[in-house]
């Protein structure tokens, strides 16, 4: 058996060695890379053999299964290193509006008068502030625009 094939069939946690890639320099030191299938998704995965093998650095499935779904729509992460864990500005918008909703309910719910509250402070806003009550009512328009386009059909 040649060093090219030692790590070959060779299955750690979800990844299974397939083949030898190639030698390159990983950390500072020289290694041989390896090309490996996560179970769990199928994806083909290039891995230094420190990786594989070192009990302490070991990983037991790829990057995109360890990152998990997109919190929104569930879709895997594919590249970068994402803190929010969210695909794209999309779902990144849609998470924050629902968190500012989420928000003003748990507000609503342990202020009694809270709409009343609420109105009131958006109507002084709007007397006070021309751009403020314009923007408001684009936002209107947009959301309006938005839900038509949506139930059209």
């Amino acid at each position: 058996m040649s060093k090219f094939d030692e790590l070959v069939g060779y299955v750690y946690g979800q990844i299974s060695v397939k083949a030898y890639s190639r030698t390159a320099t990983y950390a500072g030191q020289s290694s041989s890379f390896w090309i490996c299938e996560c179970a769990n998704c199928g994806r083909l995965i290039e891995l230094p053999r420190v990786r594989i093998t070192n009990k302490s650095k070991r990983i037991d499935v790829c990057d995109v299964c360890r990152r998990g779904g997109c919190w929104e729509c569930g879709k895997p992460i594919l590249s970068g290193k994402t803190i929010k864990r969210l695909c794209s500005d999309e779902c990144k918008s849609i998470n924050v509006s629902r968190r500012k909703q989420s928000a003003i309910a748990e507000k609503a719910s342990q202020i009694a008068d809270f709409w009343q509250a609420r109105y009131q402070q958006m109507k002084q806003l709007h007397e006070t502030d021309l751009n403020a009550k314009e923007s408001y009512k684009q936002s209107q328009r947009m959301a309006a625009l938005k839900y038509y386009r949506k139930n059209k059909k």
